[in-house]
C-alpha cells in the first residue's frame, strides 16, 4: 500500500542525509536541509493516511481493523493511531524525525557539536523507520488473517469463517475489532503522544550527552530540550496514573506494574541529568536515558512479562535487543574513558547536593531495572518469567526515596544546610526506626520526612518570593514532596472490605461494611 512506500521513502532520505553528514563533507551539507524535509513531508503523510484509514474506518487495513469498529467515536478511532504497536512506532518515528528538522531549522549544519548530535538523532530515527518496515502499519487484513491463521495453526477458511460468526465479516470484512475498553478514555488522547514526543526530544538529549562523553562537547544547547521533555514525561506519566486509578483495572493508580516500572526508570534518569553538575554522572545519565527507553521498550514489545500494558510478543525483540546493547555499551564504554570523579564539594554547597541527588536518583533507577529484568532472567533460565511484586520495589527503594526526600528539603535551603541537616538526619532516622518497628505499614515510616520536604520546600518558595525571584526547582522540589505525602497518606489510610449477598433472596437487603451501608436493588448480567 501507498503508506508503506511513503515510510520506505523516508527511510531512503534519512539514509541519504546520514551518508551526506558521514562522507559528503562540508561542502554537501547545503543538500541536507532539502532531504530533511522531504523525509519529514514523507512521514507525515504517512502517519495522515494511517489516521485517515482509522477515521473512515477503513477495514481493509489489517491495523484498522485490529483497533477500530463502526460503533467506536471518531476521536477514539483517531487515538488508535497510537493504541498498537505499529501505529506507536510511526508515532514515535515521526516525532524523531520533527525533532531533528526543528533542530536544523534553528542551528543548521555548521557548528560541529550540534551536527554530530543530529546524526545520532537520525540514526535513531533510521532505526525506528527500519522497525516498522519489520512491522508495517499498512498491511492489506488478508495478509494479517493468514498470519493469524498460521499462529493458531488453522486454515485461512477458518479464521473468515470465525470472523463471519462474530458479524465481522461477509464477503468482505464490515467492521472491526475495536480496542480494548479500557482504552477507551480521554487519557487516551493525551497519555500516550506525550510520552513518545517526550521520547523524541530525549534522543537528542542522549545524543548530545554521548557526544560529550566522546568529545567534551557542549551540553548547553540541548537543556531546553531535557527540560521540554521532562515536563512531557511527568505529565505522561501522571496522567497514566490518573487514567489507571479511574479505570481500577490496574490496581489503582500505582501498582508497581512492570510497565509502570519501566515508564519511572527514564524519568528518574533525566531528572539526574537535569540536576547540573561539573563531572561525568550528568552526562552518563542523559546517555543512559534513551538506554533504559529502549530496554523498556524491549520488556514490553517482547512478550517477557506479564502486564496489563505490554504487548504480545513480535519480531521486533531481536532489533531492540540488539540496539539496548550497542547503545549501553557505547554509554558505559565512553563514561569509563571519561569517568573522572569530584567528589570534594561538601554537602552544604550547591553542587554537593546536586552530586548526591544524582547518586541517589540513578542509584533508585538501578533497583527498579534489576526489579525488572529479574523475569527476563528467570525466562532465559527456563522459569515462569513472574513479574516481583509490589513488596519488593517498596522495600528496596524506601531508603532511597527518604535521602531524596532529604536532599529535596536541603536544595531549597541551601544556606541553612548546616542547620537543617541534624533535623533531616533526624527525620530519617525517625523513618528508619517507624519502618523498623512496623514493616506492615513501611510507607507510613515516610511520613515524617514527606512533611518535612513539604514545609522547607515551602519555605524556600516563600523566600524567593518575597525576593522578587522565582526558582523552578523549588516548585518541582514542592510538588513532589506533596505528592509523595499523598502516597503515603492514601497507603496509610487505605481500607479494604467486602460483602457478600445471596441472590435474590436478599435483593433489598442493607448491609454495613467500613461504615458504609450498601443495599442489592438487582442482578443485571450482560453477555
Amino acid at each position: 500500500m501507498i503508506g508503506n512506500y511513503l515510510i520506505g521513502g523516508a527511510w531512503l532520505l534519512t539514509l541519504a542525509v546520514l551518508l551526506l553528514l558521514r562522507f559528503g563533507g562540508r561542502k554537501n551539507l547545503g543538500s541536507v536541509p532539502l532531504l530533511l524535509r522531504l523525509g519529514a513531508i514523507l512521514l507525515t503523510l504517512a502517519t495522515a493516511l494511517l489516521a485517515y484509514h482509522l477515521l473512515r474506518p477503513d477495514f481493509s487495513l489489517y491495523y484498522a481493523f485490529q483497533k477500530t469498529a463502526l460503533d467506536v467515536a471518531w476521536y477514539y478511532r483517531l487515538a488508535a493511531l497510537w493504541a498498537g504497536q505499529e501505529g506507536a512506532l510511526l508515532l514515535w518515528a515521526w516525532a524523531t524525525l520533527l525533532t531533528a528538522l526543528a533542530v536544523s531549522e534553528r542551528k543548521g549544519w555548521k557548528e560541529p557539536p550540534v551536527r554530530a548530535a543530529q546524526g545520532i538523532v537520525l540514526l535513531f530515527a533510521l532505526f525506528l523507520l527500519t522497525a516498522l518496515l519489520f512491522t508495517p502499519p499498512f498491511r492489506p487484513t488478508m495478509d494479517g488473517i493468514r498470519e493469524e491463521a498460521l499462529r493458531n495453526n488453522v486454515s485461512p477458511e477458518q479464521m473468515l469463517a470465525f470472523y463471519a460468526n462474530m458479524g465481522l465479516y461477509k464477503e468482505g470484512f464490515i467492521d472491526g475489532n475495536g480496542v480494548s475498553p479500557a482504552l477507551l478514555s480521554p487519557w487516551m488522547a493525551l497519555h500516550p503522544p506525550l510520552v513518545f514526543i517526550a521520547y523524541a526530544f530525549i534522543a537528542l538529549v542522549s545524543a548530545a550527552s554521548l557526544l560529550h562523553l566522546h568529545r567534551g562537547s557542549d551540553l548547553s544547547f540541548v537543556r531546553p530540550w531535557a527540560r521540554a521533555a521532562w515536563l512531557l514525561l511527568t505529565l505522561g506519566v501522571g496522567m497514566g496514573g490518573a487514567w489507571a486509578y479511574g479505570e481500577l483495572s490496574y490496581g489503582g493508580y500505582w501498582s508497581w506494574d512492570p510497565v509502570e516500572v519501566a515508564s519511572l526508570i527514564p524519568w528518574l534518569a533525566l531528572t539526574a541529568f537535569l540536576h547540573p553538575r561539573p563531572g561525568t554522572l550528568g552526562p552518563f545519565a542523559g546517555a543512559s536515558t534513551l538506554v533504559l527507553i529502549l530496554y523498556a521498550t524491549f520488556i514490553t514489545r517482547s512478550g517477557i512479562v506479564e502486564s496489563a500494558h505490554a504487548y504480545a510478543g513480535t519480531p521486533l525483540a531481536p532489533l531492540l535487543l540488539g540496539a539496548v546493547l550497542l547503545s549501553g555499551s557505547a554509554t558505559i564504554i565512553l563514561t569509563a574513558r571519561r569517568w573522572r570523579p569530584t567528589f570534594e564539594e561538601r554537602l552544604s554547597s550547591q553542587a554537593g547536593l546536586a552530586l548526591a541527588t544524582q547518586v541517589a536518583l540513578l542509584a533508585t533507577a538501578l533497583v527498579l531495572t534489576a526489579g525488572l529484568t529479574v523475569p527476563l532472567i528467570e525466562k532465559l533460565t527456563g522459569g515462569a518469567a513472574e513479574p516481583l511484586p509490589p513488596e519488593f520495589f517498596n522495600l528496596y527503594s524506601l531508603p532511597l526515596v527518604l535521602v531524596l526526600l532529604v536532599l529535596a528539603a536541603l536544595c531549597t535551603l541551601v544556606p541553612l544546610v548546616r542547620f537543617l541537616l541534624p533535623l533531616a538526619l533526624g527525620m530519617g532516622a525517625l523513618a528508619l526506626g517507624l519502618y523498623t518497628l512496623r514493616p506492615d505499614i513501611y510507607l507510613v515510616a515516610l511520613l515524617p520526612l514527606t512533611l518535612f520536604a513539604s514545609l522547607a520546600s515551602g519555605l524556600g518558595l516563600l523566600l524567593d518570593l518575597r525576593k522578587g525571584a522565582f526558582k523552578g526547582y523549588h516548585l518541582i522540589h514542592l510538588g513532589v514532596a506533596i505528592l509523595l505525602l499523598g502516597v503515603v497518606l492514601s497507603s496509610a489510610l487505605a481500607q479494604e472490605g467486602g460483602v457478600a449477598y445471596q441472590y435474590p433472596q436478599e435483593v433489598g437487603v442493607k448491609k454495613r461494611v467500613l461504615g458504609h451501608v450498601l443495599e442489592l436493588e438487582d442482578l443485571l448480567v450482560e453477555e
